[in-house]
């Protein structure tokens, strides 16, 4: 019998692997075969997030783990559109392949403090959480408007702008996207 057993570059290979998953919306809807990798998308993420939490004098250290680790399930279960399943069941497999990457980790880590940050952005109830969600949209409604400069779809992306107004309720980042929603086209 072989003994198998989790290291640390398993996690890491996780991680890396995210910069293959496609961001699924910009392959679906404008078949943009080339687009974001969710790697690309929780990077810029936590840009925006630092920059926005740090003016409003929230915890940008929180922010930046909480937007780098907000889609990192997504390496194993792939990036999976609103609509496609229940929200319930998107939730539940996220929660397994979390779970799952954070056991990879050694146990003198900070796995368990990853663990809660990852569960505060799931709960939404905090001003950091709230940020990185409404910056998660926000971030959507910039890549799109970006497609859409450089005609790098011919497809409407008002969709996704429409989407990022429903989530977006900060002043401040309510501000820029009704710049980005000025600026079309």
């Amino acid at each position: 019998m072989y003994k198998i057993t989790v290291t640390l570059t398993d996690m890491l290979s996780d991680i890396i692997r995210l910069k293959e998953v496609k961001r699924a919306g910009w392959v679906a809807k404008l078949h943009i075969a080339d687009g974001e990798s969710v790697a690309d998308h929780s990077y810029s993420t936590a840009m925006i997030g630092m920059i926005l939490s740090d003016m409003l004098e929230l915890d940008s250290e929180k922010v930046i783990r909480m937007a780098l680790l907000h889609d990192l399930a997504e390496s194993e279960i792939g990036d999976i559109m609103p609509g496609r399943m229940p929200r319930a069941q998107k939730s539940k497999l996220e929660d397994v392949a979390f779970e799952r990457i954070m056991s990879k980790l050694p146990s003198d880590s900070p796995r368990s403090a990853y663990t809660d940050i990852w569960r505060e952005y799931c709960q939404n109830d905090t001003p950091e959480s709230r940020l990185v969600h409404q910056v998660d949209s926000l971030d959507m409604a910039l890549q799109a408007a970006a497609y859409e400069r450089t005609k790098r779809t011919g497809h409407d992306v008002g969709e996704f702008i429409s989407s990022a107004d429903v989530v977006i309720t900060d002043a401040t980042i309510r501000d820029i996207l009704e710049e980005i929603m000025q600026n079309r086209g």
